[in-house]
Parts: C-alpha cells; sequence; structure tokens
C-alpha cells in the first residue's frame, strides 16, 4: 500500500542526492518460462511483439527469445509511456536506460534499421526530459547503462558515437551484466564521444 519510489525520492532529498529513475529496457528474467508470475501484462497479451517465440535463453543471443522486438512502435511506446508516467509524477533528477538489461533489441539481420529506430526514440526520451525540465527550471539528465565495449553496444544496435554527437545522453555508465569485471573498454568509450560524461 506504500509508494516505494517516492519514499526514495524523499529519501535523497534528506540526505542531497540525486534522484535517478533506471529502467530496464528489456528484461529477460524467466522468458523461458510463459507462465512465470512476474510476467507484465503487455509482455503476457504480445507474444507478436517478441523476437520470437522459443524455450532458448536469451543469453544465446538468437533470433527467436522471447525478448520485445523494439522495431515494433507499439514496443517503444510501451516503454516510454511508463518512463513519462515515472517522470511526470515525480520530481527525477534524471533517468538511467539500462539498455544492459538485457542487450538484445533488434533481429540480428535488422541492426542498421534497429539503430535508427532506438537513436530515434532515445532522442525521445531526451525530448521528454527536456520538457519536463523546462517546466521545472532544472536539467533532467539522461543517463544510459550499455554493455562492456563499443563494439557490443553497436551490435545491439546502440549508436553510442551518434547519441553522443547529437547530445542526448548526459552520462554513459559502461557496465558488465551481472558477473563484476575490470574488462571494460573505457579507453574505447572516451576515444568515439565528446560530450557524455563516462
Amino acid at each position: 500500500g506504500g509508494d516505494p519510489v517516492r519514499d526514495t525520492l524523499d529519501a535523497c532529498r534528506r540526505w542531497g542526492k540525486a534522484f535517478f529513475i533506471s529502467y530496464r529496457m528489456n528484461d529477460h528474467h524467466y522468458v523461458t518460462d510463459r507462465a512465470w508470475p512476474t510476467h507484465n501484462a503487455f509482455w503476457r497479451e504480445h507474444p507478436e511483439f517478441w523476437l520470437g517465440d522459443s524455450d532458448t535463453s536469451p543469453y544465446t543471443l538468437r533470433d527467436d527469445v522471447r525478448l520485445f522486438n523494439y522495431l515494433h512502435p507499439e514496443v517503444r511506446d510501451h516503454y516510454f509511456a511508463i518512463l513519462e508516467e515515472l517522470c511526470t509524477r515525480y520530481d527525477v533528477d534524471g533517468v538511467e536506460l539500462d539498455f544492459q538489461r538485457f542487450p538484445k533489441f533488434f533481429p540480428s539481420t535488422a541492426l542498421d534499421d534497429g539503430a535508427t529506430v532506438m537513436t530515434a526514440f532515445v532522442g525521445r526520451i531526451r525530448a521528454l526530459l527536456d520538457r519536463l525540465g523546462r517546466e521545472r527550471a532544472k536539467r533532467l539528465h539522461l543517463c544510459v547503462r550499455v554493455p562492456p565495449t563499443p563494439a557490443q553496444c553497436a551490435q545491439a544496435g546502440l549508436d553510442l558515437p551518434g547519441w553522443d554527437r547529437a547530445r542526448l545522453v548526459d552520462m554513459i555508465n559502461v557496465s558488465p551484466s551481472y558477473i563484476q569485471t575490470m574488462e571494460l573498454d573505457i579507453e574505447g568509450f572516451q576515444a568515439r564521444t565528446r560530450h557524455a560524461r563516462i
């Protein structure tokens, strides 16, 4: 009966910390089990928006997994609506789009089209934050959590250099998926970007 987002926001304000919403852009948990109780209604009711319909683990990065296919505008609208609601209802300081959970958004044969679509989607989020920021008289930051190397980002259809050139993102959080590792190509990201903090 509570509001954990509000509780977290209030705690951040009390302690002088910035408050970001972090949202997983294609959560892969238990997609091999269609009956798992935590699947949301949109996922359950729209298998036509999945990449495929097999019991294959998403870790194979195959194209027949039950992850959302962002080439469908309905998928992008679904995620945008969630982020719009969170950012409108709460006085956020920024948003993190967690593309590392899970970095498979398009069929492997459609990565060029996917990169174009995802850049437009990130731009849509940037425009939302800019509009709310003007209303609240503050800059709302956009952070992206991404795979450990620029090559892995490109393989997922995430055009980090393009996002940086267009100044869509303020921060790039280079991250392993689950197991911590120091094998992160920070230098590679620095060489390909000029504006975003890494």
